[in-house]
């Protein structure tokens, strides 16, 4: 894995990289995120996962510490 801002040429636990596309996100991770437009990003407790997406793949994935 490669970090600066956001996590590059990582694999999450489900499987998940850079080069997936969204049905393979959903697939693995479920329905319940939010349609950002250009990624979608799914919300547990104090934290989000983002998938960035760039011709109809996985670009770019970042996990977030949200503050409530």
């Amino acid at each position: 894995c490669e970090y600066g801002d956001s996590f590059r040429n990582c694999l999450t636990l489900e499987g998940i990289s850079t080069g997936a596309s969204a049905d393979e996100v959903v697939a693995a991770y479920g329905d319940g995120y939010t349609d950002n437009g250009d990624s979608i990003t799914y919300k547990s407790g104090d934290s989000q996962l983002s998938f960035f997406f760039t011709d109809g793949t996985v670009s770019d994935i970042t996990y977030d510490y949200i503050d409530n």
